[in-house]
């Protein structure tokens, strides 16, 4: 039972580490805007860069069409109370990919398991397959006047299949799961000032 405990306050102050921590003596009255900036690392500034810029400012509009007790907007130099999001990798499985996915993945399914099976003495099957992914990842982080001494960047990942999916269906599909993650990171912070 020691065991548990421990392995559960493990977890428990591991899982708690990573989260954007508004500071205490921050709340509605005292934040009223927040600026969204958007960083792109050489392996993340690409052509989806454009895709991404569309989605945070969906989020924007939407966000700011709904009653919150902040609003949010792209930040400007002057702006203390701010969320950066800093882009490591964009990426989008081009058609050759989806191709290739496929290709190795018929390999593995049908062709690996009967080659195995012909040419070992024993009985036992291998198989194998290959579902590339478009992936988002990101670190969100809190201005210095936002953020409690506890909280920590957090870092995100924003997986979709790729197989399957036309190339726009695939870019729709990943950016609207970004939008979605953004809008309940915002939601977040949301709940936090309310708190305080």
């Amino acid at each position: 039972m020691r065991a548990f405990n421990f392995i559960f306050f493990l977890l428990l102050s591991l899982g708690s580490c990573n989260i954007l921590k508004v500071a205490g003596d921050k709340n509605g009255n005292n934040v009223t805007d927040i600026g969204i900036e958007t960083i792109y690392e050489n392996r993340a500034n690409n052509l989806y860069t454009d895709t991404v810029n569309a989605a945070v400012e969906n989020v924007i509009s939407r966000f700011n069409t709904e009653k919150h007790i902040f609003g949010v907007h792209k930040k400007g130099k002057t702006d203390k109370a701010y969320l950066t999001l800093d882009f490591s990798k964009i990426k989008i499985v081009s058609n050759g990919g989806v191709i290739a996915g496929y290709v190795i993945s018929a390999l593995g399914i049908l062709v690996a398991p009967i080659a195995v099976y012909e040419l070992s003495e024993k009985t036992f099957l291998l198989a194998f397959y290959y579902l590339p992914e478009n992936r988002i990842e990101y670190k969100a982080s809190l201005s210095p006047y936002l953020n409690d001494i506890k909280g920590r960047p957090q870092h995100a990942l924003i997986q979709t299949g790729a197989m399957f999916k036309k190339m726009s269906k695939r870019i729709n599909v990943t950016k609207t799961k970004f939008e979605v993650a953004l809008y309940n990171m915002l939601l977040n912070l949301e709940k936090q000032l309310r708190a305080h």
